[in-house]
């Protein structure tokens, strides 16, 4: 797993950061046709809930505790909160101190935003990061909750790029990291059953 993020880190120094040709970059050229095509009184209200699903965390944490409170679904719960927590401390602690990249708005400084700006680094998106890592876990925990989280994961990213704070490559990075984080987290939660269910089995041998 150690090498994702340094990879990524590279890619993104030699590939994002290109202030001097951002008339031209298709990154723009991408975020421009959202602009131009979708923006609207009622794609806002969609957008803004969306993105909501990963601000801060809160929607997120809130559905994994709910899921580790409850008997039947906690093994999911657990595997939520892993991933989450490993996304985070890479995304946040890692990725985007190292990368640095600059805001697109910051770029197009004439962009009306209709959100607040953001005081950290552009690259990854950490919004898109949380619910990939979200929808992964749930994923490869074998529950079809995956899809409605799956589908929450790609309307934050989607959302990110149409308020103009993030450019599509900070989206497929956090997509990318928040895969890893959940799938990460499952293999964690399969290594800690195991080990569980043979300190049980020992227990039991013992009597």
């Amino acid at each position: 797993m150690a090498p994702l993020p340094d990879l990524a880190a590279v890619l993104s120094i030699l590939l994002l950061n290109r202030r001097e040709t951002s008339k031209v970059n298709w990154e723009f050229r991408v975020l421009d046709f959202i602009e131009r095509k979708f923006h609207s009184k009622r794609w806002t209200r969609m957008m803004k809930l969306a993105t909501n699903f990963g601000e801060k965390g809160i929607f997120l944490s809130i559905w994994t505790l709910i899921m580790g409170a409850n008997k039947k679904t906690r093994k999911e719960g657990v595997t939520m909160g892993l991933g989450l927590i490993i996304e985070a401390l890479l995304c946040n602690l890692v990725l985007k101190p190292s990368v640095g990249r600059t805001r697109p708005y910051d770029i197009r400084e004439k962009i009306e935003l209709l959100i607040p700006k953001l005081k950290d680094a552009s690259f990854p998106s950490g919004h898109t990061g949380a619910t990939f890592a979200t929808a992964a876990a749930l994923f490869f925990s074998k529950t079809k909750m995956w899809i409605p989280a799956a589908l929450m994961a790609c309307s934050t990213g989607f959302s990110r790029m149409y308020f103009y704070v993030h450019y599509p490559t900070d989206i497929l990075g956090g997509a990318a990291l928040g895969v890893s984080s959940g799938w990460a987290a499952a293999r964690l939660q399969k290594r800690w059953e195991k080990k569980r269910h043979a300190k049980r089995t020992a227990e039991r041998r013992k009597k």
